[in-house]
């Protein structure tokens, strides 16, 4: 197996399980040909703890995940990390530098990959406390007809064919299922269903499952999750030729506006508002979407919707400033410059109309300031 006659196609073989290797020598000169294929780094972290050799396949899971994720395959480095932590339970930084990997990419390739991205880490952490991994051999059902509808399963690799068991003559018509595609039916949350299929595998697969208890309760916490849910679900019923090809979700300084504070009071009386700075997107007569600047993202973990907001618009030299009032509307996290922060909508209260186009009048002056400075 000299590096130059190795053929590039044996590492996609061998990760579809159509061949097998079980040498350490040939894994050697493998990874020694193709030391940059995740596949085969995955391979190999699977054939050492095959060989019970836990402590060197927690590296080798290591490594396959930072370079899945590096190639933009998000699913499949979170399941070599999941496998890496079935070995040895993850400290906290582990899983945060997971997140910061996922959140530094500026697109993703499939929807999957995206709903990772616009996760925060409270969300994340939440999911991979839930979520776990289902390895089936080629030919063996997954589930059967009649059976609750209870998980909802992320294919890492592999295939799934499902079989409807009235011959597809009702909604399942049937189909086949590869990597970074998914499948069953938890939701809506109030309608409990049952399985009107048999889900087989075709190769050796691997499954991320979540159950739908454990989803429902992480949704009650964690809403903008279900909003996630919603949007993976939406997905499937748009034609491959009307998808994106990538997915693109990040925001950057050169798109926003002007620099904007805000302070935002407790409903406790006596106690001191939250004080954070950030930047304007939109701002109309009604309100702003204000993205804080990165250092400011973690909020505060109770609700802050409908408590009072006071917006303060000024120089940059802060000499002449003005003063909204308003209300917390929303906040949803984004990324700003490749970092995790968060975007709050605020909402103006009502105000004279000839006030509310002096707002306009002044932001708009602000900005071209801003924006004057920045060009010289």
């Amino acid at each position: 197996m000299a590096k130059n006659r190795i053929d590039p196609r044996i590492v996609d073989q061998i990760a579809e399980g159509s061949l097998v290797i079980d040498n350490a020598n040939d894994f050697n000169k493998l990874l020694g040909a193709f030391p940059d294929r995740p596949e085969a780094h995955r391979s190999h972290a699977d054939f050492l703890f095959r060989k019970k050799k836990f402590f060197e396949a927690g590296i080798a899971y290591r490594k396959a995940s930072a370079l899945y994720l590096e190639s933009g395959q998000t699913l499949q480095g979170l399941a070599a990390a999941m496998n890496k932590w079935e070995i040895v339970k993850p400290l906290s930084r582990e899983i945060r530098a997971l997140f910061l990997a996922i959140h530094k990419r500026d697109s993703h390739a499939t929807v999957i990959a995206e709903c990772c991205a616009k996760m925060s880490y409270p969300e994340m952490n939440a999911i991979f406390k839930v979520a776990h991994l289902h390895k089936l051999a080629a030919g063996e059902v997954f589930s059967r007809p009649d059976e609750p509808a209870n998980r909802i399963s992320f294919v890492v690799s592999g295939r799934i064919e499902m079989v409807p068991a009235d011959g597809g003559k009702k909604k399942d018509k049937g189909g086949l299922f590869d990597a970074n595609d998914f499948f069953g039916r938890i939701y809506p949350f109030d309608r409990e269903e049952k399985n009107a299929a048999t889900y087989r595998a075709i190769f050796p697969t691997e499954l991320i499952i979540l159950d739908r208890m454990d989803l429902m309760s992480i949704c009650a916490e964690h809403p903008d999750v279900e909003t996630g849910l919603r949007n993976l679900i939406a997905d499937t019923h748009i034609a491959p030729e009307k998808k994106p090809a990538i997915y693109n979700r990040k925001t950057s300084r050169q798109d926003l506006a002007i620099t904007l504070g805000v302070e935002i009071y407790p409903d406790e009386a006596g106690r001191s508002p939250y004080i954070f700075k950030g930047f304007s997107s939109d701002m109309s007569l009604g309100g702003v979407c204000l993205v804080l600047d990165p250092k400011y993202r973690d909020l505060p973990a109770g609700n802050l919707i409908g408590r009072i907001a006071k917006l303060r618009i000024s120089l940059p030299d802060e000499s002449v400033g003005l003063n909204i009032f308003g209300t917390m509307a929303w906040r949803k996290k984004i990324e700003l410059d490749g970092e995790p922060t968060t975007m709050l909508g605020i909402k103006f209260n009502e105000m004279p109309p000839r006030l509310r186009g002096l707002l306009i009048v002044f932001a708009n002056t602000i900005g071209q300031m801003a924006k004057d400075n920045g060009e010289k």
